[in-house]
């Protein structure tokens, strides 16, 4: 109603002033009767959007935002409302959470309604990649074979926008979407949609907001055991590496190195040969050093776990590719990168058997140890020879074959050579996310 809507805008305006948002805030009923709003089937989508700045505004406020989520209606709110069929909607809640996020205890509650509504956010956006910025025809194209495929599926309609938003707009303009309280049919929806001539760059804003709301959840270590076995979240972020922008590859890295950092994820993760390829693929194809970084800090926290040497050993393409990155790379922090994941492999006696696959490792090594170009290159090359010479004594001194070595193994034990191994690096993020 035309009530609602003005008392909507009426919160959103006073909660636009600083000093008002704690008292607003603490106001018993504001926040319940946002909530409400947000979520009433006969809302219009412009009292949503009102609804949704609002929360917005109010959680920029520190000491709003530490118990804006122990209001027990808003969580369920925020996790319908991500998912709600207008694309400016779901792109407002994104932004309201990777706000709320900033609060390490929210994190959890976050976590519990937002995973599945990320993949269902990311997916969204996939459908308009390769769409021309503001090509119409392509958007009605695509809303029409996005419609077929939802008959099909029994899902909702993708819905379009109606004016573009940057990242000032999001927190501070309203945009106006006129969609009335009527119940509209599927094809309905699709042909209003076409109608307004909506652009697709919200659904790319929902999907770099959301992206960074799973880089503060992959910051918590329960939430990230969570986040690696989310099949569909998993599959998702594999899928779209290296597909985006350079701004969100660099937010998909980052949350799977963040991933990886948990020793309980790491036999998980490396044993999902699709994961290991998609590191493998983004060492040697990134066009951002910092990403090509992520890939190794990730593949180092992997290799930190003997349970996961027999499949990071046996991958050729693993050695191939760091050996031709190792011999290419003008970056130092790159080349210690790879010096690190090699440096924990080599910690396992089966490390003898890939060496042969990319002779140039072995040459650069050498060429390392003696004049690289810091003191922790040339100390790390130093310490892969000498591992790797302990290996080499131990099977001359045993007369054991290659055959005799087996993946996986706990150090010099293969051999029948008694002293523990070394003790592995420690699994580390990228420093830029922490």
């Amino acid at each position: 109603s035309v009530r609602r809507e003005n008392a909507c805008g009426a919160l959103r305006f006073m909660a636009s002033t600083a000093s008002t948002r704690y008292i607003l805030g603490r106001t018993r009923g504001v926040i319940p009767a946002l909530s409400d709003a947000l979520v009433d089937v006969d809302a219009s989508n412009e009292q949503r959007i009102r609804c949704i700045n609002t929360l917005i505004l109010l959680s920029q406020d520190p000491n709003v935002r530490a118990f804006m989520l122990k209001v027990p209606s808003l969580p369920a709110a925020l996790k319908k409302a991500a998912i709600d069929e207008s694309a400016q909607v779901r792109n407002l809640v994104c932004v309201c959470l990777s706000i709320l996020t900033k609060d390490k205890p929210n994190r959890p509650i976050i976590g519990e309604i937002f995973l599945d509504a990320a993949v269902h956010i990311l997916d969204l956006a996939s459908a308009f990649d390769d769409v021309q910025p503001r090509s119409k025809n392509n958007i009605r194209r695509r809303l029409r074979g996005r419609q077929a495929a939802d008959d099909d599926d029994d899902e909702e309609a993708i819905p379009g926008v109606l004016s573009d938003m940057t990242m000032e707009s999001l927190s501070h303009n309203d945009v106006t979407c006129v969609v009335g309280n009527k119940v509209e049919s599927k094809q309905q929806n699709v042909d209003r949609e076409m109608k307004t001539a909506p652009t697709h760059e919200v659904y790319f804003q929902a999907r770099s907001h959301a992206l960074k709301v799973l880089l503060d959840l992959s910051n918590t270590p329960h939430l990230t055991k969570d986040m690696a076995r989310h099949e569909a979240l998993l599959a998702t972020l594999i899928r779209l590496e290296g597909a985006l922008k350079a701004a969100d590859n660099m937010l998909i890295m980052a949350i799977v190195t963040n991933l990886t950092r948990h020793s309980g994820n790491a036999t998980l993760l490396a044993g999902n040969s699709t994961f290991v390829s998609a590191l493998i693929r983004a060492v040697g194809n990134a066009t951002d050093e910092e990403c090509r970084k992520c890939a190794l800090y990730a593949l180092r926290n992997l290799a930190t776990e003997s349970d996961t040497h027999k499949n990071l050993i046996t991958n050729e393409a693993l050695f191939q590719t760091l050996g031709r990155q190792y011999s290419t790379s003008s970056d130092v922090d790159t080349r210690i990168a790879i010096l690190s994941v090699l440096q924990n492999l080599s910690n396992d006696a089966a490390f003898l058997l890939m060496v042969p696959c990319v002779p140039t490792i072995l040459s650069d090594l050498i060429q390392k140890s003696n004049a690289g170009e810091s003191d922790v290159e040339t100390h790390m090359a130093c310490d892969i020879m000498a591992t790797l010479s302990k290996w080499m004594w131990s099977a001359n001194y045993t007369g054991a074959q290659a055959k005799d070595i087996q993946l996986g193994g706990n150090g010099g034990n293969d051999f029948g050579f008694k002293t523990p191994a070394k003790p592995f690096l420690s699994t580390r993020a990228h420093d830029q996310w922490m």
